[in-house]
């Protein structure tokens, strides 16, 4: 019921970049100035946190129309200061243009590449028939010069017994040493490998976040995007076995990566992290929105 808490842990200057909502507004919110926020259309911004942030603001907003109650503040006299929904919806907008201008090349790419390879097909196809029949009129050509060719050199030509029997004894022992010397370098060859084997580093499972203050964690199950997060104040094992997003909030904090490799990471901004094939590295915020599906959270 308090999650819209969590707005506290996150950069109000990111936030502020991408809702258009004033800095000073968003103070207000944390800070719970319901004085202040009586001059603004705190509905419209509570909305656009909720549905960006996916934050519940249930409570706030119960005590927030308590307080303008019990001041005699009518909603009707509020001061509307919405954010600038233009700005707001351009970017987005933006991106589908871009979306669709991808999907357009990668179509017309696709295209050129299956008729770049029929036509290779048929390339290669007419050059075998080609062959073919040139080996064909070939052979033809070499039968025929055979058949008038005169027998009487055959008969001349004679070959001593013993040179034979000479020559199939070399070719055997020729073989023998070619077959030990060929079984020799396999043998190394296995033995080589088997020492590579051995060296591999064993990677670790595990990763353990140290934070050195109160940090929130927003993690993302990239096999099926499901959301998780929570604050942490103590050392948290983190598993390297399932793929996944992380988010900090502005915490300074440490951590493992799988080769047992310490990470720092100092406080001021928020962190992105991703956990794929067993392994931790940190990410730019515009990897970790593509990752995640065009979203930030």
């Amino acid at each position: 019921m308090d999650s819209w808490k969590k707005l506290e842990d996150l950069n109000l200057l990111e936030v502020q970049k991408r809702t258009q909502i004033e800095l000073t507004c968003l103070e207000y919110i944390i800070n719970k100035d319901f004085k202040s926020l009586s001059r603004f259309n705190v509905n419209g911004f509570i909305k656009i946190l909720q549905r960006e942030y996916e934050l519940d603001f249930s409570t706030f907003l119960e005590e927030y129309h308590a307080y303008l109650e019990e001041n005699g503040i009518e909603r009707k006299n509020q001061v509307h200061i919405s954010p600038r929904m233009n700005s707001y919806t351009k970017e987005s907008s933006s991106v589908w243009y871009v979306v669709i201008i991808v999907v357009v090349l990668l179509i017309v790419a696709l295209a050129w590449g299956v008729s770049r390879f029929f036509q290779s097909s048929i390339l290669d196809e007419n050059t075998t028939n080609v062959l073919n029949q040139e080996q064909i009129i070939l052979e033809e050509k070499i039968d025929e010069n055979e058949s008038h060719a005169p027998n009487f050199f055959l008969d001349e030509i004679s070959i001593p017994k013993e040179n034979n029997e000479s020559n199939e004894t070399n070719a055997i022992n020729l073989d023998i040493d070619q077959n030990h010397t060929k079984l020799i370098e396999s043998t190394k060859s296995t033995e080589d490998n088997s020492t590579l084997i051995n060296k591999e580093v064993v990677l670790l499972n595990e990763s353990v976040i140290k934070p050195s203050a109160e940090l929130w964690l927003g993690m993302i199950d990239l096999k099926n995007y499901r959301k998780t997060s929570l604050t942490i104040k103590n050392d948290y094992v983190l598993s390297l076995d399932k793929d996944m997003l992380i988010t900090t909030g502005h915490a300074a904090f440490s951590l493992n990566d799988e080769n047992n490799k310490t990470l720092e990471f100092k406080n001021g901004v928020s962190k992105f992290l991703m956990i794929k094939d067993g392994k931790i590295k940190q990410i730019t915020k515009a990897e970790f929105i593509k990752e995640n599906r065009g979203k930030l959270w």
